[in-house]
């Protein structure tokens, strides 16, 4: 087969490819670029943020919440005008409430880790493009340098194309690392967040169950009474440093 170049023969495509710079190369680089858009979850919902969000509520109402006022001393005055029962019930209505804000963080970190599957996948597609680019690139480049007596306007044309193509792969590797830096966040905070969901929630759950369910009035060193104080110790320390994060 005869050749113009050393690089590209006189037949106008190579493997369904150009192998002459004019309209249909133009054309060609038009349908052969990527126009991924970018997930729509991942623009209208911020896992982490929606998170933190969640663990500021949670942090808020532990702090209010007091079982002193179950287990210090009551006189005959509390008793007579019923000061001891609304201090329970004050106390299991802050539980409650905990317990819903505990079921929102639930459903936030839920949602969180679909957003990270989008993310892994989004980053995935975006690898999968590149490889496409820089095949694409490499074809442009050579095509280019190997038709040095096209027409001007095409040529020019064309090279606006391979420029936006070469930008494009700048930005998808930026874009690659930059959803890698997330992916690596909210895998962090999702980590944290389970081994407090999974292990000190139940407790604190089951020994404020215990203090509100007691069939008589506890004193500070009862054990239900300690073990929920050390869980609840436990789960504020663990919001509180979140929140500063």
């Amino acid at each position: 087969m005869q050749t113009n170049s050393t690089h590209l023969p006189v037949s106008d495509t190579v493997d369904g490819r150009p192998a002459v710079l004019g309209e249909e190369a133009v054309a060609w680089l038009d349908r052969s670029t990527p126009t991924r858009g970018l997930n729509e979850d991942l623009l209208g919902f911020d896992g982490a943020a929606s998170v933190r969000a969640s663990i500021k509520r949670v942090l808020k109402m532990l702090n209010t919440l007091d079982i002193g006022v179950l287990v210090s001393r009551q006189t005959w005055l509390h008793r007579l005008t019923g000061a001891d029962i609304e201090a329970k019930l004050r106390f299991e209505l802050s539980v409650k409430q905990i317990n819903l804000l505990l079921d929102e963080l639930k459903l936030a970190a839920h949602r969180a880790r679909s957003q990270l599957e989008n993310m892994r996948t989004e980053r995935g597609g975006i690898a999968e493009d590149q490889r496409g680019l820089v095949d694409l690139i490499d074809y442009a480049t050579g095509l280019r340098s190997s038709n040095g007596a096209a027409d001007s306007f095409v040529v020019d044309r064309f090279e606006r194309r391979l420029g936006n193509l070469i930008t494009m792969h700048r930005a998808n590797e930026m874009a690659v690392a930059q959803f890698a830096l997330a992916e690596q966040g909210l895998m962090s905070l999702l980590d944290r967040y389970g081994e407090i969901a999974t292990v000190v929630v139940p407790l604190w759950q089951q020994h404020a169950f215990a203090v509100i369910h007691a069939p008589a009035r506890l004193s500070d060193n009862h054990p239900d009474v300690a073990n929920f104080l050390v869980c609840h110790s436990a789960l504020e320390e663990y919001f509180d440093g979140e929140a500063r994060l």
